[in-house]
């Protein structure tokens, strides 16, 4: 439980960058979104497992678009210019909830969320981590997350 509470500290420092609206924090975030249940997804442009999922998470987020969960993408490439060409290569630029952050790279969050291979997925719920190392998503895991 530590560890959770730790990684949320952490998070809410992180400044996060979108195509579809200014800057903001990672905790400015989750007070916007305390009512729902946050499925995480870490990606970067260079990793090749990443890229084969985000067709099908962004697939369940227009699924469940009505419901009480949201799918996030965070990329943590440096470039921005990267992280911009390939979200408009994969549908996702003009989606609300991509975002970027060089700063998940920081040390201690790096080691904290323990980012040493990608995709890396964690589930939030009322501004608390409740799985911070998640299957990567599904229908079947979706279902039981909102009962």
């Amino acid at each position: 439980m530590k560890t959770k509470i730790r990684i949320i500290f952490l998070l809410t420092s992180i400044s996060l960058f979108s195509q579809t609206s200014e800057k903001k924090s990672f905790d400015e975030f989750l007070n916007e979104n305390n009512n729902k249940i946050i499925y995480v997804d870490f990606w970067a442009s260079w990793c090749k497992p990443c890229l084969k999922e985000i067709p099908k998470i962004r697939k369940l987020s227009k699924d469940y678009k009505n419901s009480e969960i949201i799918f996030v993408f965070f990329s943590i490439d440096e470039n921005l210019d990267t992280w911009e060409n390939l979200s408009k290569e994969l549908n996702i630029k003009s989606y609300e909830f991509n975002f970027n952050s060089h700063q998940f790279k920081k040390p201690e969050i790096f080691k904290e969320l323990k980012l040493s291979s990608l995709p890396r997925y964690l589930i939030i719920k009322n501004s608390i981590i409740i799985d911070e190392n998640a299957k990567k998503p599904n229908k079947k895991i979706v279902e039981k997350l909102l009962k």
